[in-house]
């Protein structure tokens, strides 16, 4: 099956930039703050990242290379506005106190595998093994094939006084905080988090937990029928998690599998 044509947006190719490497190579993309609270009326900084367990390459504010990105409060939703280039790529006036959540959902890029091995991994370390056996089924070749890959990221920054709550953005592959991160302390509850697909709970896939300054994820779960899991915040600090949904392509196009990457930044503690 194929997903809905609403969903399938012009692919962007990406050869020959630094900051295009392919998911086999840089698993994680993620909006990394510069301070994950703040007070009101400060600017909200952020820079756009890709790489593995918090290391990796800084990206400029690319308007073309977006579908959609925006910042959420209480006031509402507003589009995210910068100039082409910029660096860090996110730099916004927080809105009133509270959770504010930033999200960023790229336009496809596509990828070439010439190396079955290496999309073998990327596959299995995504926990989805199913995406092998389909990929045999479906009598593909291990090399020369096309996949189109997604990302849809977000963070969440405290502004001012603890409060708010996290949101659905709309982007296809989302992780939702069901618990406000920095209402949390170290050595505290877990964090309760559900994962959708297209609005929809997504069971039994994999969330990968990476905290800063750890080697490399500290853990991965996977969600329940309801598309929720608990998240162990430990000694707390700084998290990324991180989860994939590959799906395959047969809408008469050179791609056959199309991979999206949610993935959700917050702390914990001050």
């Amino acid at each position: 099956m194929a997903i809905g044509l609403s969903f399938i947006r012009p692919i962007v190719l990406l050869a020959g930039f630094g900051f295009a490497a392919a998911p086999a190579l840089a698993h994680e993309y993620w909006i990394e703050p510069l301070q994950y609270r703040i007070a009101s009326g400060d600017d909200i900084r952020a820079r756009l990242k890709v790489g593995q367990n918090f290391a990796g390459d800084n990206l400029p504010f690319l308007p073309d290379r977006m579908e959609e990105a925006g910042i959420t409060n209480g006031a509402g939703t507003v589009p995210l506005a910068g100039m082409i280039g910029d660096l860090p790529a996110i730099s916004e006036t927080a809105g009133p106190a509270g959770l504010h959540v930033l999200h960023y959902y790229s336009r496809p890029t596509t990828l070439t595998h010439t190396d079955f091995a290496r999309f073998e991994k990327f596959v299995r370390d995504a926990g989805d093994g199913h995406t092998l056996e389909l990929h045999q089924a479906r009598g593909l070749p291990q090399t020369g094939f096309i996949e189109a890959y997604t990302r849809c990221a977000k963070t969440l920054v405290q502004v001012g006084a603890e409060g708010g709550s996290d949101v659905l953005t709309g982007i296809p592959l989302e992780l939702l905080a069901e618990a406000n991160p920095y209402a949390l302390k170290p050595g505290g509850p877990e964090l309760p988090v559900r994962l959708f697909w297209l609005g929809e709970p997504l069971a039994d896939t994999q969330i990968a937990i990476f905290r800063k300054g750890d080697e490399p994820e500290i853990a991965k779960v996977r969600t329940n029928g309801d598309g929720r899991a608990m998240i162990s915040i430990g000694d707390g600090e700084t998290f990324l998690l991180n989860a994939v949904r590959i799906i395959p392509r047969d809408d008469e196009t050179s791609i056959v599998w199309h991979s999206y990457w949610a993935s959700m930044t917050f702390r914990i503690g001050e």
